[in-house]
C-alpha cells in the first residue's frame, strides 16, 4: 500500500494521468473471455524472466548478485532475473534484488 501511495503522490508531482480505471463492460480494453465467462485484468502484467538467476552457469543467466555467470562486469538486475512470481507486482523485489547487486558492485569497487 505505502509503495502505491509513494507512485500516485509522485505522478501528481509530474502532472501524470491516472488511466488504471477499466471498464467492466464485455469486450471492453482489460477483459477477456473464457469458456463464456468475461474477466478483467489490470495493469500490463508481471514482467519476469528471460535472464534467469541461479548458481549454475549451465541453466541460469546471473547469479545471485545479479553478475552474469559469463561477464564479470556485466550486471542485470530487474525482475527479468526471477525465475518466477507471485500474483502482486514484482517491483519491490525487483527494487530489492537491483540494490543488493549495488551493495555487492560498491563493495567490490572499494576492495
Amino acid at each position: 500500500m505505502q509503495a502505491a501511495a509513494v507512485a500516485k503522490a509522485l505522478f501528481a508531482r509530474m502532472g501524470v494521468d491516472d488511466r488504471t480505471a477499466i471498464s467492466g463492460e464485455k469486450g471492453a480494453p482489460g477483459t477477456f473471455e473464457f469458456e463464456r465467462n468475461w474477466y478483467q485484468f489490470y495493469g500490463a502484467g508481471h514482467i519476469a524472466g528471460t535472464t534467469r538467476m541461479g548458481s549454475d552457469a549451465k541453466t541460469s543467466v546471473v547469479d545471485s548478485f545479479c553478475r552474469s555467470h559469463d561477464h564479470d562486469n556485466l550486471f542485470i538486475c530487474g525482475t527479468s532475473t526471477m525465475v518466477t512470481v507471485g500474483t502482486t507486482n514484482p517491483t519491490n523485489t525487483g527494487v530489492a534484488i537491483a540494490l543488493r547487486a549495488c551493495e555487492s558492485i560498491v563493495k567490490a569497487a572499494s576492495g
